[in-house]
């Protein structure tokens, strides 16, 4: 039931229901080890799993596991150590492996802290709501400190290739800070169509909001759309804005180009604004500058990869027209 309000929500109640859920956990885990402590509770365990399976329920997620192989020692009056590693997971998170190592100190006052590193491999982009059919896998190294309640995480994200409408990434490496359910992704680097890119972002695992923002520098054309016949290096300024799923997920951008030719037709420059929608890259508010002349037109977009020109049309600087090329004759 609660699943159903949530998703019902608007995108603020989301986050307000959101940040509400993360206090009150925080507030709940912190007086449970109060009363723990307070009871004069010991435990003493040693715990060894061999290709065992595991399901949780953690935090309105559902994680199945597979293929476990943990050491677990846990002495409440000192500390418990952890060494684990699964073969493969699903449910709220897809992905090939988890490796889990580290020690949380029950020595330290008011409540246990941690000291764990934790490694996601090969996890499917899609599988967290990210709202677009990417299933690119995606390696997440992160190292835990802190109070059990509310550890901050820091590492890395690394993905061989990244594919969304479009675009074409490859060696995405980036930045990760963990706090509260919530990623931050900064200095994130990337190789796109022989040019760069550098980008940051965030992402809440509760709502599964998520907002992208990233500067594309020197792309080529020639590599992006090798059969068109634009040739021209671009700089693109994209953002991608979700509230958790596909219908929700919007991409624009801008992007501005130096000197370049459309087949035999020179130009200065090409500027304008763009817009996702299912795979189609809508132009808009283009103004392509040619020596002596300004075109201004939003008549063109690239779909499935192929860039696709309504007539252009020429005129001098009174308006007189000169030329009407039309590309698809």
């Amino acid at each position: 039931m609660r699943r159903s309000i949530f998703s019902s929500l608007d995108a603020r109640g989301r986050r307000e229901v959101g940040q509400w859920r993360r206090e009150h956990r925080q507030q709940k885990m912190q007086n449970d080890w109060r009363n723990f402590n307070a009871a004069g509770k010991k435990l003493k365990l040693r715990l060894n799993v061999h290709d065992g399976g595991v399901e949780v329920f953690y935090r309105e997620r559902h994680y199945v596991m597979s293929h476990v192989q943990m050491a677990v020692g846990i002495d409440t009056d000192r500390k418990m150590d952890i060494d684990m590693s699964i073969g493969g997971f699903g449910g709220t998170m897809i992905g090939d492996a988890i490796s889990l190592n580290g020690t949380v100190d029950f020595q330290q006052d008011p409540e246990p802290k941690c000291s764990l590193a934790l490694v996601l491999y090969q996890i499917d982009p899609s599988s967290l709501g990210f709202g677009m059919n990417i299933h690119d896998k995606m390696t997440l190294s992160t190292y835990f400190t802190g109070p059990v309640s509310h550890p901050i995480g820091t590492g890395k994200v690394e993905m061989d290739e990244l594919h969304i409408p479009g675009l074409d990434f490859a060696n995405v490496e980036g930045n990760v800070y963990y706090e509260n359910s919530l990623l931050q992704f900064t200095d994130v680097t990337a190789d796109v169509y022989k040019g760069k890119l550098a980008a940051y972002g965030d992402y809440d695992l509760d709502t599964r909001f998520y907002n992208l923002y990233g500067h594309g520098s020197e792309l080529q054309t020639e590599s992006a759309l090798p059969k068109s016949g634009l040739h021209t290096r671009v700089n693109l300024d994209l953002e991608i804005h979700s509230e958790g799923s596909a219908k929700t997920t919007v991409s624009s951008g801008s992007f501005l180009s130096g000197p370049g030719r459309y087949h035999l037709l020179p130009f200065d420059s090409l500027s304008g604004k763009v817009t996702d929608a299912g795979g189609d890259l809508h132009f808009y508010d283009a103004v392509i500058k040619l020596p002596g002349f300004t075109i201004s037109t939003d008549a063109f977009h690239i779909q499935h990869g192929k860039l696709h020109l309504s007539p252009i049309r020429l005129t001098d600087k009174e308006g007189h027209p000169l030329y009407i090329y039309t590309p698809d004759q």
